[in-house]
């Protein structure tokens, strides 16, 4: 059917110009549709940068005063040798750091590996052979046990940590992603270890499938029994970069057997505010709620925390872990403070992407999480 020939050109033209509207907004739409459901690399790509944008635009903001950093850095490998330390060294890092009477330790460090105790095993030998024999009086005997003990690393750091301000251990998760929660407790976990690291209170709202959209692990690094035994508590320190290798999200909860367990950075806030319980909500659809205390913190359902950057690294007060050896703190410096012990020398890797830098120490991101919560 043609045009009525009783309408005017400019009636025409704008019948015209409205279907013309009609069909890009229409075209439009389709597209953000298409673009929301399929999502393809480039828009995710897109977003992330904008995300990242906002951050450069905001510019930077000043941390709270509750937190202090201190860094096992250039300076510090220096003068004390390359990393890892021995647990010696570490035991003197330990008893240095407790005197500067922090609140609250927290150690984004792992010792899962057990030091060669030679000298200590000799020693119980010959003890033993001295009270096999009728050689070694009572004293004698008692010495020795005490220099079995002395040479004995493991248990003179784990003396350390257990003694002063609570420590709070770090350890780290393998294969982290999506994962069936499963019925069956953990082989690799002794049960100290897991009251201490998991969520006091988990809330399952009519939530009877084993399958959550939470992230999982299929297995677990952890520190050696003795060590884990004398700290305060313990929590994963595992990040998981967005496909561009930014950090900009932190999972609050990783599932591990039938238990969620929470990240290093909640579990020593947790012993800064007086042991407040740690509580997680879970329905079919997720991560319903997660609180400290009464405080609720915000979290997707997957369990992420959106990390709030306060700026590029130093946005926190940074002490060497040299100058903590050496006795060379300012005066009250870290005294009631969380302190964050973890490594920022280059060739440690422990250095991360985030929105305002390339090379962002670890450390700091937990920080960050502290100071975001508080």
């Amino acid at each position: 059917m043609g045009p009525n020939p009783g309408t005017s050109p400019s009636a025409r033209a704008k019948s015209i110009s409205t279907r013309n509207v009609w069909l890009i907004v229409g075209s439009l739409t389709l597209v953000v549709i298409c673009l929301t459901l399929l999502r393809p690399p480039f828009t995710e790509f897109i977003e992330y940068k904008l995300y990242d944008l906002k951050f450069h635009y905001r510019g930077s903001r000043p941390a709270g005063p509750e937190l202090a950093i201190v860094a096992i850095d250039d300076a510090s490998l220096t003068s004390l040798g390359r990393w890892p330390w021995s647990r010696e060294v570490f035991a003197q890092f330990m008893q240095r750091l407790k005197e500067a009477q922090p609140q609250v330790i927290g150690l984004d460090i792992i010792f899962a590996e057990k030091t060669d105790t030679a000298v200590a095993a000799s020693v119980d030998r010959l003890r033993q052979k001295l009270r096999q024999r009728g050689l070694g009086s009572e004293e004698v005997l008692h010495l020795l046990q005490e220099e079995k003990k002395a040479a004995d690393l493991d248990h003179r750091l784990a003396e350390e940590i257990g003694r002063g301000s609570p420590t709070i251990l770090g350890f780290y998760f393998k294969e982290v992603g999506a994962q069936v929660i499963s019925s069956e407790p953990p082989r690799d976990l002794e049960p100290t270890v897991i009251q201490v690291s998991t969520y006091n209170i988990v809330r399952r709202l009519g939530q009877k499938a084993k399958e959550l959209p939470i992230i999982g692990a299929r297995g677990v690094e952890v520190n050696l029994s003795e060590i884990s035994a004398a700290a305060a508590g313990g929590g994963y320190f595992n990040m998981v970069p967005d496909p561009d290798g930014t950090v900009r999200w932190y999972p609050l909860a990783i599932a591990y057997g039938p238990y969620v367990f929470a990240p290093l950075s909640l579990v020593t806030l947790q012993h800064k505010l007086d042991n407040k319980p740690l509580l997680i909500a879970l329905s079919h659809f997720g991560v319903k709620e997660v609180r400290l205390g009464r405080q609720i913190i915000p979290v997707d359902r997957y369990g992420r925390f959106y990390i709030n950057y306060l700026g590029p690294p130093g946005s926190f007060p940074t002490y060497s872990a040299k100058t903590v050896m050496e006795g060379k703190l300012p005066a009250g410096a870290l005294k009631d403070k969380i302190v964050l012990v973890g490594a920022t020398a280059v060739g440690v890797y422990d250095l991360r992407v985030t929105p305002f830098s390339g090379v962002f120490p670890g450390i700091e991101i937990q920080a960050t999480i502290i100071d975001n919560i508080l």
